[in-house]
């Protein structure tokens, strides 16, 4: 990777506390949705389905999240001082 292209990226919101939120979101996310696919009957109940169904949309939405706070910090956090310092939140947990 090149110098300049590592100097725009966004590494620190990985290691702060809502990247880590988010990363651990995500790996739950995953693993509960392997849990209820070799459950061979979830589709009895519907807490299960539902679960099992929302979970690809809460992955990619997590994935996304850390994507653009990553790669893309000039297009996620508008205001210059915020996105300088990093202070940002996230709308939707």
């Amino acid at each position: 990777m090149p110098a300049k292209r590592r100097k725009l990226l966004n590494l620190r919101y990985v290691t702060r506390l809502r990247g880590l939120v988010k990363l651990s979101q995500t790996i739950w996310a995953i693993m509960l949705y392997t849990a209820i696919q070799f459950d061979l009957d979830f589709q009895d109940y519907p807490a299960q389905k539902i679960t099992y169904h929302m979970c690809p949309f809460l992955i990619t939405f997590n994935l996304i999240i850390i994507n653009g706070y990553t790669a893309f910090p000039h297009l996620t956090i508008k205001d210059g001082p915020t996105r300088n310092g990093m202070l940002f939140t996230v709308i939707l947990p």
